[in-house]
């Protein structure tokens, strides 16, 4: 590679020439602090350009400071390389020469609005970026605690409560009792000892940055002592004689903004070995303090990143699905992922190798009750979630369980007779009522919204084969070689769409509550219905395949009222 160097130095002449080698990958040159008279208070020991292994072709011009500069200037990363939109890289068709100066320009730039005070502020953009940092500098290698989970929202006061830690996966687990539970389930394999950790739960308004982070144990116990009532006090804060080496538990402080948190190891605590025999895994308790990662499992922040308000009343909404098929099964799913804070689950059906190609579980659920399968899945994926199974004919089970208890229920059987009998339970007992199903192939896939006093069945009809969008003759509805199951042709890819409109549809209800009869369905074009099967005709509400904008359009929602015209299917 042949650079300009002169044309470079001529226009920064901070730069040093010549380069030295790093590593026999690197290109390195020394930057002239000097020359950009920097301030005493604003002092960086050495700067360097770097031109990384492979440049220009490969490798980028880039800015690193000395060790000093990192947690003191915003924008360094932990290793000391300034993030700056300086070279773009190769691809873009510019100069070796262009490249180098314009990450010079930018390290100037910086420099300059560094030392003005300029950008004093911009370590609060990105606070746990830098709290990491710190993190990684800290930490030992025989750390009892290196993470710390939460799976509640932030108290509105100070607390003192017990926390679990894992081992030896290092890992706390604070917050909702029933999901620590469940959050432990989970990780239960991995889990050879569990220690019970005393917390002390601070919420605080403002983000911590480097320079308000406490940083000695005599800061920390300030704070502590002024923000815990007496009680809390004495159990959080140990006599000195009860600190020593080995003896007591671990404590640890966290510190709660609404966004995100932050958390010390203090000094102390046990020795733990992990193992038995030879090798054994020894522990140490931290003779200082200790920053550690906070990280949130609690749901507004897990399902939305604290985007959608609607999660916490999610939360303490419960749901009732019957039948656990191809659609129901990713339908529980969704819902669970998306926060609802109890699934009642009933199927009487057993996971069969026919299944497999459609089913949300896999192989390793064969032969086992459908509702257990889920209940597991469920309860170890998103623990946030309370999940009752019930394996059992939903005829069966209404004999003594009521549907008003529900928030919504949830019909995804594609069965007349259950909703017939659904309808004569909600006569008595009414609450809202999604019906949900898809025609083979899934040309088209349906969701109709009742509230909780209008029927599904009127003058004594279901209104199923009304409000499809093809009439289908019966041969396409096959049967099962040796038994009396019937089935659908249709792959889990098409299916997707279905799952995606019958999830959202629920979560509208949810969310909003349902007001009016409706219907939801979602078409494919005659083009799409041509390849699955010929002769066939979609009904003309579901016609939507013209050419919108010169593009051919395939896929459309439709929304209908409900009960739908009478017409001959």
């Amino acid at each position: 590679m042949t650079l300009n160097l002169d044309l470079i130095k001529a226009k920064y002449p901070f730069l040093r020439i010549p380069a030295r080698q790093h590593n026999s990958k690197e290109i390195v040159f020394t930057l002239d602090l000097g020359a950009l008279s920097l301030p005493p208070e604003r002092r960086i020991e050495t700067a360097e350009l770097m031109l990384t292994r492979g440049f220009p072709e490969k490798g980028k011009a880039r800015i690193r400071l000395s060790k000093e500069a990192i947690l003191a200037l915003p924008h360094v990363e932990e290793n000391g390389w300034v993030c700056l939109n300086g070279d773009p890289g190769p691809g873009y068709g510019l100069s070796p020469e262009y490249r180098i100066m314009e990450t010079l320009y930018r390290f100037q730039e910086f420099i300059w609005e560094w030392c003005q005070g300029q950008l004093d502020f911009d370590f609060y953009d990105e606070p746990l970026n830098y709290w990491y940092i710190w993190v990684k500098q800290a930490v030992y290698r025989d750390i009892p605690i290196r993470k710390v989970w939460i799976a509640d929202n932030r108290p509105s006061e100070s607390c003192v409560k017990e926390g679990r830690l894992l081992l030896p996966g290092r890992i706390v687990l604070t917050g909702d009792d029933q999901m620590v539970q469940r959050l432990a389930q989970s990780r239960r394999k991995a889990i050879q000892q569990e220690v019970s950790v005393r917390i002390a739960d601070i919420p605080i308004d403002v983000p911590l940055v480097p320079s308000t982070w406490p940083k000695s144990d005599s800061e920390l116990e300030r704070l502590l002592f002024s923000r815990l009532n007496h009680e809390d006090r004495h159990r959080f804060l140990l006599p000195e004689g009860e600190r020593r080496k080995g003896r007591g538990r671990y404590r640890v402080v966290l510190l709660r903004h609404l966004e995100h948190g932050y958390a010390y190891l203090l000094p102390g605590g046990p020795y733990i070995s992990i193992g038995s025999g030879n090798p054994r895994h020894t522990y140490r308790p931290p003779p200082s303090l200790i920053p550690l990662v906070v990280e949130r499992l609690d749901p507004s922040w897990t399902v939305g990143r604290d985007q959608y308000p609607e999660v916490n009343r999610r939360q303490k909404e419960r749901v009732l699905i019957i039948g656990l098929g191809a659609l129901g099964s990713p339908v529980a799913d969704h819902l669970a992922k998306a926060g609802v804070g109890e699934l009642t689950l009933v199927d009487d059906d057993t996971l069969e190798p026919a299944n497999l190609g459609r089913h949300l579980l896999g192989a390793n659920a064969l032969e086992q009750p459908k509702v257990e399968g889920m209940s597991n899945h469920l309860s170890r994926t998103y623990p946030a979630v309370r999940v009752k199974p019930i394996k059992q004919n939903i005829e069966d089970w209404l004999i003594d369980n009521r549907l008003d208890h529900y928030d919504l229920v949830l019909d995804l059987t594609g069965m007349e007779e259950v909703r017939r009998l659904l309808d004569r339970h909600r006569r008595r007992h009414p609450c809202p009522l999604l019906i949900a199903w898809m025609e083979p192939f899934v040309v088209a896939a349906h969701a109709c919204l009742l509230p909780k006093d209008v029927p599904w069945i009127h003058n004594g009809k279901d209104h199923l084969e009304f409000l499809q969008a093809v009439t289908w003759p019966d041969e396409v509805v096959q049967q099962e070689p040796g038994c009396s199951t019937r089935f659908q042709s249709y792959t889990a890819v098409s299916a997707a769409y279905a799952v995606a409109l019958v999830a959202e549809k629920a979560l509208d209800a949810l969310d909003k509550g349902i007001n009016q009869q409706k219907v939801y369905s979602w078409t494919r074009s005659q083009t799409y219905l041509d390849k699955a099967w010929n002769h066939l005709e979609l009904r003309e509400w579901a016609q939507r395949d013209d050419r919108g904008n010169g593009l051919p359009v395939d896929g459309t929602l439709i929304e209908r009222s409900f009960p739908p015209e009478m017409i001959d299917p």
